[in-house]
């Protein structure tokens, strides 16, 4: 009996993660990848994904270092940002977080060259 309430309890949190619009790793990554290859335009190729923060992950553009956040659910999107940037944000408090993510995210190409020539 306890075997078949364990599952039915399983079947219900998976069921409800389903209806959140909640992803798995795998899938996650996949959509914050082709987020990231439409805001560059091609894929970097020495993207790879943090193994402690699984849904963090980190390639290079022109020599920078660019840091791709997979959101885990429909109601959120990826989020990009340059390496510093992610840095001062994992530090900063609450209301400063929330602030620098509103301002550091690079949310299209525009955006993305911009910052590039910045640092160049």
């Amino acid at each position: 009996m306890i075997t078949s309430i364990a599952i039915w309890e399983s079947n219900l949190r998976a069921g409800m993660a389903h209806d959140r619009g909640v992803h798995s790793d795998s899938v996650c990554r996949a959509r914050a990848a082709d987020f990231l290859r439409q805001l560059v335009g091609w894929l970097p190729a020495d993207l790879s994904w943090d193994h402690r923060h699984r849904l963090q992950g980190h390639g290079h553009v022109c020599g920078r270092e660019l840091v791709v956040i997979a959101s885990r659910d429909d109601r959120h999107r990826p989020l990009v940002l340059m390496a510093e940037d992610w840095d001062a944000i994992k530090v900063a408090d609450e209301v400063s977080r929330r602030e620098l993510l509103e301002v550091c995210a690079i949310t299209d190409h525009e955006r993305l060259e911009e910052l590039l020539c910045a640092a160049a």
